[in-house]
C-alpha cells in the first residue's frame, strides 16, 4: 500500500478506511479513476452514483488522467473541445504542455493503440492544440503524445505506455 500511495499521493489512500468511505468517493470524484482502482469495485462505485460506468474509450482517458497526476503530471483540462477536434487530456509536467491523445485497447488487439493516431487524427490535433494555445496562452513548451492504456479481459487495467513526444506539430 506506501508504493500506491506513493505512486498516487493525490487519492490519501492511507487515510481511507477501505473501499466505499466518504474519503474514498470523494477522491474518486475529484481526480476519478487511477489505474489501481479495482474494476469490480469501480462497478459498485458508479452503480451508487446513480451512473453507467464508462466505455472503454472514456474509462482509458481516466486512468490515463489518474497515471499522468501519478508521474507528476498537473492535469490542466480534459476532453477539451473546439470546432476543428477535442484534446483528451492537457497536462503540465514541468516546463512542458503535453497535448496527450489517449488510446484505449483490450487484449484481442490486433495493432498497438497508437496506430490509431493517423495523419488525419494528428493534423486534427495539432489544429486543436493551436486553437487551446490561442484561448489559454502558456509560457510552455507543447509537445504531442499518446497514452496507451491496455486493458484485460475484464476491463480492469493491466498497463499504461506513455509515448512522449510521439509526433511534431508539422
Amino acid at each position: 500500500m506506501a508504493e500506491v500511495a506513493k505512486a498516487y499521493p493525490q487519492y490519501q489512500f492511507p487515510r481511507h478506511k477501505g473501499y466505499g468511505t466518504k474519503l474514498h468517493y470523494e477522491m474518486l470524484d475529484l481526480y476519478g479513476e487511477s489505474p489501481v482502482h479495482r474494476h469490480s469495485f469501480l462497478k459498485s462505485y458508479y452503480r451508487k452514483k446513480g451512473e453507467i460506468p464508462p466505455t472503454t474509450g472514456s474509462r482509458g482517458e481516466q486512468l490515463a488522467a489518474g497515471y499522468l497526476a501519478g508521474q507528476g503530471c498537473e492535469i490542466l483540462a480534459r476532453n477539451w473541445h473546439a470546432p476543428c477536434g477535442e484534446l483528451d487530456i492537457v497536462a503540465r509536467q514541468g516546463e512542458i504542455l503535453a497535448f496527450v491523445e489517449v488510446k484505449t485497447r483490450g487484449p484481442k488487439m490486433i495493432a498497438s493503440p497508437a496506430e490509431a493516431v493517423d495523419f488525419s487524427k494528428r493534423q486534427k490535433l495539432v489544429a486543436t492544440a493551436e486553437e487551446y494555445l490561442m484561448q489559454n496562452p502558456l509560457q510552455l513548451q507543447p509537445r504531442f503524445d499518446i497514452l496507451e492504456i491496455y486493458l484485460d479481459e475484464d476491463g480492469g487495467f493491466l498497463r499504461a505506455d506513455w509515448l512522449q513526444n510521439a509526433f511534431d506539430a508539422v
